[in-house]
């Protein structure tokens, strides 16, 4: 290569660089005269959740005495934004930007809760999809099944989920909340068992019990062990069990046996 060529490489990155600078400090500086004229708040995922609305986001805002309208958006302090919104117990993730059209966009994804949990001692709480505790909420009543009976589990106040519960043998061997929910994660992939399965009912034992919509009253299923096979053979009997027996022929069935289906008629 040539003196005169390298010259000219020399000088052509030159001004590449240059015009960057040039354009960042241009583009800093509009960024600087926008004001922010409008919000926009979007709530995507499951449209059933109503946990919060677009008002109660704005609202979380007033009450922390956040503005943003007529604010330049140079002077906005995003992450005070997202952290206001994610002190609310149904939120998952917040995320803030802007545009250079002067609107702040505030997306907030809700936690998606699997199962509600009325315990023992008057707790009401939601455990979500990711094993999260989360309390229940005034304004929305989420449609998943109810957990009830001999529950006394205290992980929800001591600010752990249920991996970590699972984390530790003492644990899990102590509470009941971490088995419901390894066993409603599994109803959730069937859709045949996640239409039939209304409620869950811990009995005195501390044994599970399934409360179907339709069929015998109870399906004991005791703890999360082989959670997989007990749920298997409840799909077998009620697709092929039932239908041939009749659907009022049992009162209850006890799956918490390896390899068994011992079913209780009902007296006459």
């Amino acid at each position: 290569m040539s003196k005169n060529q390298k010259i000219f490489r020399f000088v052509l990155r030159a001004t590449a660089l240059i015009s960057v600078l040039v354009l960042f400090v241009f583009i800093n500086q509009r960024r600087k005269n926008f004001i922010v004229n409008d919000v926009q708040v979007e709530l995507p995922g499951d449209t059933t959740l109503k946990f919060l609305t677009e008002e109660d986001v704005l609202g979380i805002l007033k009450d922390k005495q956040i503005s943003f309208k007529g604010t330049s958006l140079s002077d906005l302090n995003l992450n005070a934004i997202e952290n206001a919104i994610e002190m609310h117990p149904a939120v998952k993730n917040v995320t803030v930007w802007n545009t250079q059209n002067g609107i702040l966009s505030i997306e907030v994804v809700q936690r998606n809760p699997v199962i509600r949990v009325m315990d023992l001692l008057n707790d009401n709480y939601y455990i979500d999809e990711d094993g999260d505790f989360m309390p229940a909420q005034d304004n929305f009543t989420a449609r998943v099944p109810v957990a009830n009976g001999f529950i006394v589990d205290r992980f929800h106040q001591k600010n752990m989920t249920i991996p970590q519960v699972l984390e530790d043998d003492s644990l899990t061997k102590s509470g009941i909340t971490d088995d419901l929910y390894r066993i409603i994660s599994l109803i959730r992939q069937d859709s045949f068992l996640s239409a039939l399965t209304e409620q869950f009912y811990v009995n005195v034992d501390g044994e599970i019990e399934i409360v179907p919509k339709v069929g015998p009253a109870t399906i004991l299923l005791g703890d999360a062990t082989d959670a997989e096979d007990k749920l298997n053979r409840m799909r077998l009997f009620y697709t092929k069990g039932l239908p041939s027996a009749g659907w009022n022929t049992y009162k209850a069935i006890n799956l918490k046996y390896k390899e068994q289906i011992i079913c209780t008629k009902k007296t006459l």
